[in-house]
């Protein structure tokens, strides 16, 4: 059982986390509906099964996420702030949101537009301990480097 997303294919419920959950991969990047002081939401508990069942295969796991999504909430959490490696977001997160992502340990990777529609990452460093693994023996995201070119469809 299960379901099956007609517009992206993505196979969610227990036969996709049977799956996962033999598998091992270095990072799953995640994608989010809302982040608050509890933690990472999702507003479909077939994608939160799902996205834990990931998170479970993988060494480390980063939320990707635009800015708009910090300081709300949705129908189910995912799991707490500081179960994951690293946030990618963009530039317009508060500092609010900079320094509670900073006092949990996690990266903080911002993305930024360039002019030529180019979205390169960079790292933002924090004061943490750069070899902290957040219970587990995942690496540093350290010196990341990620373009991404938009389609004419976006």
């Amino acid at each position: 059982g299960g379901y099956v997303h007609s517009r992206t294919g993505v196979s969610l419920g227990p036969y996709a986390n049977e799956m996962l959950s033999s598998l091992n991969v270095q990072t799953a990047f995640l994608s989010i509906a809302g982040a608050d002081q509890r933690g990472y939401y999702n507003s479909n508990l077939l994608l939160v099964e799902t996205e834990r069942s990931m998170m479970r295969c993988a060494d480390q796991a980063v939320i990707v996420a635009d800015s708009s999504k910090f300081g709300k909430s949705s129908l189910a959490r995912l799991c707490d702030l500081d179960q994951v490696r690293a946030v990618v977001t963009d530039g317009g997160l508060s500092d609010e949101w900079r320094g509670r992502l900073e006092a949990a340990g996690i990266q903080l990777i911002l993305a930024e537009q360039e002019p030529d529609s180019t979205c390169q990452i960079t790292n933002h460093k924090n004061n943490h301990d750069n070899d902290s693994n957040h219970g587990n023996d995942s690496q540093s995201m350290e010196g990341t480097s990620i373009e991404v070119e938009r389609g004419d469809d976006n």
